[in-house]
């Protein structure tokens, strides 16, 4: 199931998990969801997706994965969420 992501918790942590194939999970990354409010920049925003996008792309050569939305405008305050557009090529 490649893509599939589930929730699993450990303790008081829920981790985001991406399916890369039927026998391997991967963890991504603890998930403790704040809540909604403007943040201000942050820096290594740019380096995270940077990650994001090679790992989507090592299970995904065929696509284009772009980081957008506020934490992609240095500078820009946002809900300090990364935003990032997956695009197939036509076929695909």
């Amino acid at each position: 199931m490649v893509g599939a992501q589930d929730e699993r918790s450990y303790g008081d942590d829920r981790l985001i998990y991406l399916e890369i194939d039927m026998t391997i999970a991967h963890p991504i990354g603890v998930y403790n969801p704040p809540p909604v409010a403007c943040h201000p920049y942050d820096p290594q925003a740019p380096e995270v997706a940077r990650r994001l996008k090679d790992l989507i792309r090592s299970v995904l050569p065929e696509v284009e994965v772009e980081h957008v939305g506020s934490t992609s405008v240095p500078g820009c305050p946002g809900k300090g969420y990364i935003d990032l557009m997956v695009l197939y090529p036509d076929g695909a």
